[in-house]
């Protein structure tokens, strides 16, 4: 590419002015410099050469992150007095999608063997009838496993190994994604970000940028754009079946369903019939309930229990809420319906420790953390929670003495 020159004046004092002309060997010059317009090729390969650059930072720092991470849960669980110093309450742990192949650090099928293997090596595999109380010491913890959303990967590929094993589980199944095309909006985002080429798209006349600088961006604001909408979530999904680009147009059919369908009526009727599995509600489209008015969330619990029950032929008395996102009157309606059980990730509101049964999520393939959240992850997410109540003690605290401060001062002590 041929380089242009430009010629540009360089800043110079003015001297004094005496009111006569200066000699010429006086007068200022004016010096010029060249200015070379970058070479588009060159920048170009200076930019890649910087993407590249941070994105080999980022991941070494990833990869030093997961490295003390797996040098930590190996210490905390190998670690000599483990067994007698760890919390004995039984531990329910929570898996969710579970693929024949993974990409990254997820759970695929050939780990979640080996995660199957080693929990029954070390701990007692129950069912939700045998969870019970604490144990003693020195005696094996027990540990109930539970999947949410009810994926097709989930009858095809987890339960497989779980009747193999003979180890028991329960299984949380939200309805609209047993129904073909239809698809949970989480598992919606998770396509489009995951395997859409294009450069963008049109949505309520912003442009989305799906470029790879962009992309994770684009689908943090779709998420928050798509959430916000209003009712909830019946004009969320209206708008990503009517409005933005097809599942079907962008993502292959094998992996629309080995990744993101959901269980038909028949898979769940036939998992109902092995007595090491039952069925739980998860409710019709996964929203967040306190998003939802109390009519829609009474629906989404109501009609999903009831459809499942239809395709199981016998009650569901237990439920796991979307999101872990429920309060005090989702909880009375709960329980109102015939709820005997409730799980969630923590116990968030502690207003009925039946309907609140906490649970640890586990993704990684990593046998030292799937070990380190079974030995301690119960105490630590306690010990989690005291210190936010600490927090929140100390701010609350700290306005008290603040208001005080500014009081009007009247004299009065």
């Amino acid at each position: 590419m041929a380089q242009k020159a430009h010629s540009v004046p360089c800043a110079f004092l003015r001297p004094p002015s005496t009111g006569q002309p200066l000699p010429e060997a006086q007068l200022p010059v004016t010096k010029t410099t060249t200015v070379t317009a970058p070479d588009l090729g060159v920048f170009t390969a200076r930019l890649l050469d910087e993407i590249v650059l941070r994105t080999e930072k980022m991941i070494t720092r990833s990869r030093q992150s997961e490295m003390l991470r797996e040098w930590t849960a190996a210490l905390g669980y190998h670690f000599p007095l483990t067994r007698l110093l760890a919390p004995r309450n039984p531990v329910v742990l929570m898996y969710h999608g579970i693929p024949r192949q993974s990409e990254g650090s997820a759970v695929n099928a050939d780990s979640f063997e080996r995660h199957i293997c080693f929990l029954k090596k070390n701990f007692a595999l129950v069912s939700v009838d045998d969870l019970g109380g604490r144990e003693r010491i020195g005696s094996r913890v027990r540990v109930m496993l539970t999947f949410d959303d009810g994926f097709r990967k989930h009858a095809e590929v987890a339960a497989p190994i779980l009747r193999r094993h003979s180890v028991p589980a329960c299984f949380f199944i939200s309805s609209r994604h047993a129904y073909p095309r239809k698809y949970l909006w989480f598992t919606y985002l998770r396509m489009l970000e995951k395997h859409f080429k294009g450069n963008g798209f049109m949505f309520d006349g912003e442009f989305m940028d799906m470029s790879v600088p962009r992309q994770r961006l684009t689908i943090d604001r779709l998420t928050t754009l798509l959430v916000r909408l209003r009712p909830h979530p019946e004009r969320m999904y209206q708008v990503i079946e009517e409005d933005l680009p097809r599942p079907e147009d962008f993502v292959s059919s094998s992996d629309l369903i080995d990744r993101y369908a959901g269980m038909t009526a028949e898979q769940i009727e036939e998992l109902s019939t092995n007595p090491l599995f039952s069925i739980g509600v998860h409710t019709l489209d996964h929203p967040f309930l306190t998003k939802c008015d109390r009519a829609e969330a009474n629906r989404q619990i109501v009609e999903n229990k009831t459809w499942l029950e239809n395709v199981i032929r016998r009650p569901c008395g237990a439920i796991a809420y979307p999101l872990a996102d429920y309060d005090s009157e989702i909880l009375k309606l709960c329980r109102s319906v015939g709820f005997c059980r409730g799980y969630s990730v923590n116990r968030s509101i502690d207003y009925d420790p039946e309907l609140e049964r906490p649970r640890l999520g586990i993704y990684y393939p990593s046998l030292n953390a799937l070990g380190f959240k079974v030995r301690w992850g119960n105490l630590l997410r306690e010990f989690g929670q005291y210190m936010n109540l600490r927090s929140l003690f100390t701010v609350l605290r700290g306005d008290l003495k603040q208001g005080l401060r500014d009081l009007p001062q009247t004299g009065h002590r």
